[in-house]
């Protein structure tokens, strides 16, 4: 809600002024929060600093069902972080201006708290796997819809499906390491997968959706987008179902 409310606002300001005239109230508001934080007090001792050897990522990197995840997860959100990065000058170039781009943050956060909000309850009936898997159709859908987009207007109503995609990967792929991971070392596990999901496939996935987009235009950056998101699930998903049955032959043997 926050972030919903402050898009808007921010949007409306730098349409009317510019970009560089709300730096200084943003400063303000984070100065204010700092000295809050200052008088704050916890009652708790400092946390200990982890080492890099008590992360045990050498665990991490043997445990072949989470390299299967993550290399799902890069290729999915590989081509995720282009087309969001770039949907502020995709409303620009059909003749938007700046405020719109804050509507259509809003309209991210808000569906974002709505998924958030039934997580619990879809948990109890599907596995995180699954919910991820579902969430890569609805980023399928996000693409087409912003490779069809005509107007300004239609690109902000297409943000909604950020809350069946982006918010629904999120959660799943949270309770999944957390289903898989070793009690000692969960942490490690997600914050490898951060890494690899959000660092290392935002790197790759903006670079080349900029040549793409100087190249061949938005349009086919969407349609690449598309096809690499459906065909990481598809191979995750045969994966999966063969990984599955030889666990399963290997438990009757036994």
């Amino acid at each position: 809600i926050g972030f919903s409310v402050s898009s808007v606002v921010s949007g409306v300001f730098i349409s009317r002024y510019s970009t560089g005239a709300i730096i200084p109230i943003f400063s303000g508001l984070l100065l204010a929060i700092a000295l809050v934080l200052l008088f704050v007090k916890t009652g708790s001792a400092p946390a200990k600093a982890v080492t890099l050897k008590e992360m045990q990522i050498g665990r991490v990197f043997r445990d072949k069902k989470f390299l299967i995840f993550l290399c799902y997860v890069f290729f999915m959100q590989l081509a995720h972080r282009g087309s969001f990065t770039f949907y502020p000058l995709l409303i620009k170039q059909l003749g938007g201006d700046t405020s719109l781009v804050g509507y259509a943050s809003a309209l991210m956060f808000v569906s974002e708290a709505v998924i958030m909000f039934l997580s619990k309850r879809m948990l109890k009936k599907t596995k995180p796997e699954i919910l991820v898997m579902i969430s890569s159709f609805a980023f399928v859908l996000w693409h087409f819809f912003f490779s069809i987009c005509q107007t300004p207007g239609q690109v902000v109503l297409a943000c909604l499906m950020d809350g069946p995609s982006f918010a629904l990967f999120t959660i799943g792929t949270l309770y999944y390491m957390d289903s898989i991971a070793p009690p000692d070392i969960r942490t490690t596990y997600q914050t490898v997968a951060y890494s690899i999901y959000f660092g290392l496939s935002g790197i790759v996935g903006n670079m080349a959706s900029g040549w793409l987009i100087e190249n061949l235009g938005y349009q086919p950056m969407y349609w690449i987008g598309m096809t690499v998101t459906l065909t990481s699930t598809i191979v995750f998903f045969f994966v999966r179902r063969v990984a599955g049955a030889k666990a399963a032959g290997a438990a009757l043997e036994k």
